[in-house]
């Protein structure tokens, strides 16, 4: 009986301990007002053997949005290769809310906190290897050297110097492909000259041009030369078969046609006295 009343006194004093004379929305105030810098929580289909089905990021932006008024504190949304879901942010009440959610474009989902040190949803102490979640560098996810973390930093940066929303701020910098005068500088200390390389370039190519020329020239040449030695050649032995198949009988004939004449040529002035 003893310890059964024993027990009984320490679930009561248990439950008197662990029980808080606040409010829910009071506590997610307290909450609000405690800083992160990030929290990172994964979403998975309710059923581990499916995988949530890829969408549009902006369908599944505006789906959020109708479940999240703090939507604009989700500094990062991803798909993993495993089909799930990770959302970042460094608000507490916006993380709450994301844990109480059931569905995403009517897809059923549970969710889960990740571990910031291993990248694995676990609930004992982390005994596993550093791995980011963000970049698979071997580090934790809130470590400041993550790529990552520099990148959003950046984009926070963008926002408050334009007065812009986290969404926007992230599409603004992300689309942007100015380079700043200060990076530039840092990178190329000299800049080339625009005009010596455009003339290089035109030099080399009308060069190209004119060797292939002289090439095609030359080949031309050499073509047409063998061309008429060979037509030379044909004619030569062509007039040496005629030559050679004339008949001799042919030949007394045309001396026949024209008898030779030892007498000189007279010329008749004309008159009967020149013939007598």
């Amino acid at each position: 009986m003893n310890d059964v009343q024993s027990s009984n006194s320490m679930i009561s004093s248990n439950n008197n301990y662990f029980k808080s004379s606040k409010s829910i929305n009071e506590l997610v105030l307290r909450l609000g007002q405690k800083s992160f810098e990030e929290i990172h929580i994964i979403c998975q289909h309710r059923d581990a053997k499916h995988k949530i089905p890829r969408s549009n990021p902006f369908l599944i932006q505006a789906d959020i949005k109708k479940h999240i008024n703090r939507h604009d504190n989700i500094t990062n949304m991803k798909f993993s290769r495993q089909g799930k879901l990770i959302f970042s942010t460094a608000d507490p009440v916006c993380a709450a809310q994301i844990l109480n959610l059931e569905k995403i474009q009517e897809t059923p989902i549970s969710t889960g906190k990740i571990c910031p040190l291993c990248g694995v949803n676990h609930e004992d102490q982390c005994q596993g290897p550093e791995k980011c979640i963000l970049c698979n560098g071997p580090h934790s996810a809130t470590s400041k050297i993550c790529p990552r973390h520099t990148h959003e930093q950046k984009i926070l940066e963008f926002k408050c110097r334009n007065h812009l929303t986290i969404g926007e701020a992230r599409r603004l910098y992300t689309q942007s492909s100015k380079t700043h005068y200060s990076d530039a500088a840092k990178i190329n200390t000299t800049a080339p000259n625009i005009e010596e390389i455009v003339n290089q370039r035109v030099e080399s190519i009308v060069q190209n041009i004119t060797t292939k020329m002289e090439q095609q020239t030359t080949l031309l040449i050499e073509i047409f030369q063998k061309t008429i030695e060979n037509l030379v050649q044909y004619l030569v032995s062509v007039f040496h078969q005629t030559d050679l198949k004339k008949s001799p009988n042919r030949k007394r004939q045309m001396i026949n046609i024209v008898p030779p004449t030892n007498n000189p040529m007279q010329w008749d002035a004309g008159g009967s006295n020149a013939s007598n």
